[in-house]
């Protein structure tokens, strides 16, 4: 399902109906269930309406994916789920472990006179089963399959991981797999909720050193 974005701020924000497809610049999400990938898009796109920080606090928050995380009281250290937006049949937040983003969506901005894609996925790693993880990797092979470029594809990683999981290398093996071999150079790791490192990568950069070392 193809999404185009549209605000309150929509003269800034219209895509580029005249952008040839084959100039459009298409970016695949990937990551474990719960690293932020629908986060991700949600912050580009205030990123994309607000010049400023100031102008961002100011402004009512742009949200084009529902989704949710949970919070902790400085005073009780009880958790709060903050909930954003409202859920649908493509955005499922309430079940934990599960996979937010049911199915492959795209989302698309305008960067100059091109179109900027965004193709939002199912988590790997979704409690249901494993049968349903593979569901989940077949559709985003399938979903993919229809557009003759991808410009890049976005690893997104919590910059903290002590292990990688079976699941998201066995992942990364099939996604070289099935692309064409020059892709690899177009892959780009992302490091969602990096505070808590100071913003550098962490313990995760090790692991992806050992599993890119095999290729």
């Amino acid at each position: 399902m193809e999404k185009r974005f549209r605000t309150k701020k929509e003269s800034r924000l219209k895509t580029n109906p005249r952008c040839p497809r084959d100039q459009e610049i298409n970016i695949l999400l990937l990551g474990q269930t719960g690293v932020g990938k629908s986060t991700f898009i949600n912050a580009f796109v205030n990123y994309m309406v607000n010049d400023t920080l100031n102008e961002a606090v100011n402004d009512e928050m742009q949200v084009i994916i529902p989704s949710s995380f949970f919070f902790t009281t400085y005073d009780t250290f009880d958790e709060k789920m903050i909930v954003i937006g409202e859920e649908d049949e493509h955005e499922k937040f309430r079940d934990i472990g599960q996979s937010n983003t049911q199915q492959c969506r795209s989302f698309i901005f305008p960067i100059g006179d091109r179109n900027l894609r965004f193709i939002d996925t199912p988590g790997i790693g979704d409690t249901r089963s494993l049968e349903q993880d593979a569901k989940n990797f077949q559709e985003i092979l399938t979903y993919i399959a229809q557009y003759k470029h991808l410009n890049a594809v976005f690893f997104l990683l919590k910059p903290n991981e002590e292990r990688l999981t079976i699941l998201f290398r066995f992942c990364i093996n099939e996604l070289l797999r099935h692309l064409h071999v020059g892709a690899k150079d177009n892959i780009i790791f992302v490091f969602t909720n990096a505070r808590s490192t100071f913003f550098v990568p962490g313990s995760t950069k090790r692991l992806l050193k050992e599993l890119l070392d095999k290729h």
